[in-house]
């Protein structure tokens, strides 16, 4: 019965650190990943950080990186392969080390417009 407290309150704080959405945006010089972070209960632990996982192929996403505090992160055209889709989910990590489920998956092919060449200032 001891296991019976510590996994409602788990799974408690699973529901309150959940990120909501995450969207795309493509521009000229790379792709604006931002997200709209769950809300987090006043009893249970705050967010400290989010994570992102980036893939190429649907449903396949991996760690990508830690970004902390904001609700918005920049991939630089430079470290994308023009032409590539990329396929993006954020997760919340609360301050006793819990992440939450991923977020929706959302995508984005880079660059936006084909008259984009790679390197070529606009």
């Amino acid at each position: 019965m001891k296991k019976l407290p510590f996994l409602f309150l788990l799974l408690l704080t699973l529901l309150w650190c959940r990120t909501t959405s995450a969207q795309t945006e493509t521009t000229t010089t790379g792709i604006k990943l931002s997200w709209t972070q769950g809300v987090v209960s006043k009893s249970a632990c705050p967010v400290i950080l989010d994570k992102v996982y980036r893939g190429t192929a649907s449903g396949k996403e991996t760690y990508y990186a830690d970004h902390s505090a904001e609700t918005s992160y920049f991939m630089n055209g430079g470290h994308l392969v023009p032409g590539t889709t990329y396929y993006y989910q954020v997760t919340a990590v609360n301050c006793d080390g819990v992440e939450s489920g991923r977020s929706k998956e959302t995508k984005a092919t880079w660059p936006a417009t084909a008259e984009y060449t790679y390197g070529e200032d606009k």
